[in-house]
């Protein structure tokens, strides 16, 4: 099933570390996004990683509680 984005771009540039919104879609032209979760021992982990021309859906991620975070390419 194709996925298409909405006619409402929004363009959002974010500092290293900074939380990105998880209630929209993103296509990621710059950078990555990586998504992030507490395991049943409190430890961080990445439950996945983005980069440049792919496309994020966080309502496709069941992982909670969830956080999306942009880190830079260098």
């Amino acid at each position: 099933m194709p996925i298409a984005m909405t006619a409402r771009d929004l363009h959002l540039s974010l500092q290293a570390g900074a939380a990105v919104p998880s209630n929209l879609n993103w296509r990621i032209e710059d950078g990555y996004l990586r998504v992030t979760s507490l395991s049943d021992q409190g430890d961080c982990c990445t439950f996945g990683l983005w980069g440049p021309g792919e496309l994020v859906i966080p309502a496709l991620i069941t992982v909670a509680p969830l956080q999306l975070s942009g880190d830079s390419e260098n």
